[in-house]
């Protein structure tokens, strides 16, 4: 009967931690591009139930590939692991960060006005770009951009418009020379000092 017990307890950790992996992302831990879709899906909607306002903001590590070519893959995955780190740190309990693909990841920030999601994009902004990330007692300067889109606003009525004009945002701060904040609105885009 022990026996029993001990392997229904296997089975019931083995089926959790499956569950947990089909969630996360492999290298970061962070929520992945699929549960990510499905959260910001019932956050939509959410906001629109209530009205209540709901920001999405875009973060792209600048220039990551270099970190690739000139110090080797295994660097490239600490610096997005460390990346990943303090995007939770400077985040609230109700955020939400997923790993939205290569060196790119999404912030969902539920019941967020302007003015809330300047102010975590900032705090996001800074923990990345601020102080030099320590690589196997190297250290290396990151910086990175965030582009970040409001709902509701004239341009944004869907989920994916919302993705859509994060995107379009952080695209602007790149353009316009990386390593800042940009927030997209209809009458044009919005920068933050960076």
């Amino acid at each position: 009967m022990l026996r029993i017990k001990r392997m229904h307890d296997e089975v019931s950790r083995a089926r959790t931690r499956l569950q947990e992996l089909a969630v996360r992302d492999d290298l970061t831990g962070l929520f992945n591009f699929r549960y990510l879709h499905t959260r910001l899906h019932e956050e939509f909607k959410r906001a629109e139930r209530y009205r209540e306002p709901l920001a999405c903001a875009m973060v792209d590590v600048d220039g990551f590939k270099r970190f690739n070519d000139d110090y080797g893959h295994d660097v490239g995955d600490q610096v997005i692991r460390l990346v990943a780190e303090r995007l939770q740190e400077a985040l609230r309990e109700i955020d939400v960060v997923a790993r939205y693909g290569g060196d790119e990841f999404l912030l969902i920030l539920p019941s967020t006005h302007f003015s809330g999601a300047l102010t975590v994009a900032d705090r996001t902004w800074r923990s990345v770009s601020e102080r030099p990330f320590d690589v196997n007692g190297v250290p290396l300067r990151v910086t990175c951009s965030i582009g970040v889109a409001l709902y509701p606003s004239r341009d944004v009525t869907s989920k994916d418009e919302l993705l859509k004009a994060a995107d379009a945002a952080l695209y602007q701060a790149k353009d316009e020379g990386r390593n800042r904040i940009c927030v997209f609105q209809h009458q044009g885009y919005i920068y933050t000092p960076s």
